[in-house]
């Protein structure tokens, strides 16, 4: 009779722990889906390790007309051809740099910058649409 008690007592304790379990388990979802989700148009320089282009560790793109402009530690910088020519003819009402001034020397290359990946540019040239 104590090993069928025995047995009872584990069963009911094991299921108790798995319904706590799953209970946690729900707890920790609910509160994954409260977290915001990254923009699409953020990218960061953890997502890119050394072929990051920038001296700031995250740039948000956006698109004014056809030009296509990164923002960054509270500073706006034209990214595209386009950009520049607005920012250097003073066509554009967004106070801009040029992204030169935080583009990141290529350690590899005296004298060279690393490449602007072309997602990044293509990214804001989407939104241009």
């Amino acid at each position: 009779m104590k090993t069928i008690f025995k047995i009872v007592a584990a069963v009911v304790l094991f299921l108790f722990i798995m319904q706590m379990c799953s209970d946690e388990e729900k707890n920790m979802t609910g509160s994954m889906a409260s977290l915001p989700e990254k923009k699409e148009n953020i990218f960061q320089a953890s997502d890119f390790g050394e072929e990051w282009p920038f001296t700031t560790e995250e740039v948000e793109v956006f698109c004014d007309g056809t030009a296509v402009f990164i923002k960054s530690e509270g500073n706006i910088y034209a990214l595209n051809g386009r950009a520049m020519g607005q920012v250097e003819s003073k066509r554009t009402d967004i106070t801009t740099k040029t992204y030169e001034e935080i583009w990141r020397d290529n350690p590899e290359i005296v004298g060279t910058k690393i490449p602007v990946p072309s997602e990044i540019i293509q990214k804001g040239l989407s939104m241009c649409k």
